[in-house]
């Protein structure tokens, strides 16, 4: 038998939490199989820490080294927090094929907003003249963070929309 040629065993598993996220568990799949399926929430992830990195460069751009507005910083609040989840995110966002995995993307995504809505309440009084401030001299660090957290956040509901219209077969 040549080597191209030659399949890969079947994995058995024991059940266990992540079984509900890979619905792989007990299946007889092969691993090149299995593999697969951990190919999108893997790039997911990977999506998320490039996503997260490069929204708190343009977040800490509109901040202006403590003079500008730190209005784009609550995203990642608490305490740089939020840039975990970013990743975690985009993890599920690869991963979306269980009904378990669906509802974890939305109840993470529900947390975050109210996280954001609730740090921009308490610092938009006292951040406006700051706003105002980076607005009035360039337009461009308010507009670039904002477009940048709209389009991650479209190109995330985009993958669940997906998963709702398009199943596994």
């Amino acid at each position: 038998m040549d080597v191209k040629q030659k399949k890969l065993p079947l994995i058995r598993t024991q059940n266990h939490p992540f079984c509900y996220i890979f619905r792989s568990c007990n299946t007889g799949e092969s691993l090149e199989s299995k593999i697969m399926k951990l190919s999108f929430p893997l790039k997911g992830l990977i999506l998320g820490v490039i996503f997260a990195a490069v929204y708190l460069l343009l977040a800490g751009f509109a901040a202006g080294a403590g003079h500008g507005t730190v209005l784009f910083l609550a995203p990642i609040f608490p305490y740089g927090l939020g840039l975990l989840l970013f990743p975690f995110i985009g993890f599920l966002a690869g991963n979306l094929n269980s009904f378990f995995t669906k509802s974890l993307f939305l109840v993470f995504l529900a947390i975050h907003y109210g996280l954001v809505l609730t740090v921009i309440k308490s610092m938009w009084v006292d951040d406006f003249p700051y706003f105002e401030k980076v607005w009035s001299s360039s337009p461009i660090l308010i507009i670039l963070p904002l477009i940048f957290y709209v389009l991650g956040n479209l190109v995330a509901y985009a993958a669940f929309v997906h998963s709702l219209t398009h199943r596994e077969k």
